[in-house]
């Protein structure tokens, strides 16, 4: 009967480590529960779209040299940049 009790205390402890450790990992409100990392993700590539799609656009409306197209053009080689993969270097020693 003990080590019911027992069992049954330790599953309670994990169930409330669990909950703590969610609790600092997620945004609750009245009505819905969200993931932080997941929303930080989701707003982070929704920024770099609209930023993407506006120099697209901006690059192809713009004809002759009537304004200048460096801005955009840095804009997308800055959205790129961010999310090309980084090359590993490693040391032959």
């Amino acid at each position: 009967m003990d080590t019911t009790i027992t069992t049954a205390e330790d599953e309670k402890k994990i169930t409330q480590n669990d909950e703590s450790n969610n609790k600092d990992n997620e945004w609750r409100s009245f009505c819905f529960r969200a993931d932080k990392d997941f929303l930080k993700f989701f707003v982070q590539v929704a920024i770099s779209f609209m930023i993407l799609s506006l120099s697209i656009y901006k690059l192809c409306v713009i004809t002759g040299n009537s304004e200048d197209k460096s801005l955009y053009v840095s804009l997308l080689t800055l959205i790129l940049g961010i999310y090309t993969p980084q090359p590993n270097i490693k040391n032959r020693i």
